[in-house]
């Protein structure tokens, strides 16, 4: 029956599935967004970390090798918080997906079930089973008409005729009401749900923004932890080159650090800094391997390594 299965879809995939959804963005907000937040560190806390005194012990090779392991602890550190905020926002985005197509603000995703969808195309199929009904009910007169005989004038009276004729005019009509009362009560029904279901989207934009956010801060700390490493190579090259060793001076921080700035910083620090250490002696260099996108930012570090120069 038509009501039935429209009963079974909104109980189970629609009723059954929003407040399973709400519970699970609650828990992802309470339990990993908001903790995660408080774990994203400063450009100052990780300057003040990492910043060493600049001397020929920090500079000799035990002492390079000393910052470069702090250097990747940070460095794993940020990739693992980066990893933990990706994953709760695939999860958020999993949960929105699944109730996109009952809500009105959220696009439904290809290849997903919509229930609504369903529930539409099942009651657009039961126009043509009204109009059979109709047709019964209105044939019905003549039927029975047709059992009845004048005083006097004998004819053929079949009694089953007349009660099955009776029987399926009942049925008929109440069918009718049925398909009517579900016609008029699934849309406000569904107006009810798809409410929830804006609401539950709404509750999972700002964690969905503050994850998106986070992963973009992690993404320049990481590119100012290879500004300090290329810093501290360059200040031991100038005590290296000077008689007198210059006073250490920790990089200023500037305001509203962006990943371009941080980049253009690297590369200018950098400069001809391989060719400057093989005319100076030293024997081995920091590389590092990065994977770069189309526009050719560097989107990912694959390998660090202590080369001999």
């Amino acid at each position: 029956m038509a009501t039935k299965s429209v009963r079974t879809i909104i109980n189970n995939s629609i009723a059954r599935v929003l407040p399973i959804v709400k519970k699970k963005i609650k828990e992802e907000i309470d339990r990993k967004i908001i903790e995660l937040q408080n774990e994203i560190m400063t450009p100052e806390f990780i300057a003040k970390q990492l910043q060493p005194e600049v001397n020929p012990n920090t500079c000799s090779d035990k002492g390079k090798d000393k910052f470069k392991e702090k250097i990747d602890k940070m460095e794993e550190k940020l990739n693992n918080l980066q990893e933990l905020f990706q994953k709760s926002l695939t999860f958020l985005q999993d949960q929105e997906n699944k109730i996109a197509s009952i809500s009105t603000i959220a696009p439904t995703p290809p290849g997903i079930p919509n229930p609504v969808t369903t529930i539409q195309d099942t009651m657009n199929g039961v126009q043509p089973l009204i109009q059979t009904l109709q047709a019964i009910i209105l044939a019905a007169p003549a039927i029975l008409a047709s059992q009845i005989s004048a005083p006097g004038v004998g004819g053929p009276v079949s009694g089953t005729v007349i009660t099955n004729t009776n029987n399926g005019v009942i049925r008929a009509n109440s069918t009718i009401k049925e398909f009517m009362d579900m016609f008029r009560c699934v849309p406000r029904i569904l107006g009810k749900y798809t409410k929830i279901a804006d609401d539950i989207i709404r509750l999972g934009q700002k964690p969905k923004a503050i994850a998106t956010t986070a992963i973009q801060k992690i993404e320049i700390l990481k590119a100012f932890l290879i500004y300090l490493e290329m810093d501290f190579i360059s200040r031991c090259n100038d005590l290296m080159a000077e008689p007198n060793p210059p006073q250490p001076n920790p990089p200023q921080i500037p305001p509203d650090l962006t990943l371009n700035d941080v980049i253009q910083q690297i590369q200018s620090l950098y400069g001809d800094m391989l060719d400057n250490l093989i005319a100076q002696g030293d024997k081995k260099a920091i590389e590092r391997t990065f994977v770069l996108n189309e526009k050719f930012e560097r989107i990912k570090n694959t390998q660090v390594r202590i080369i001999d120069i």
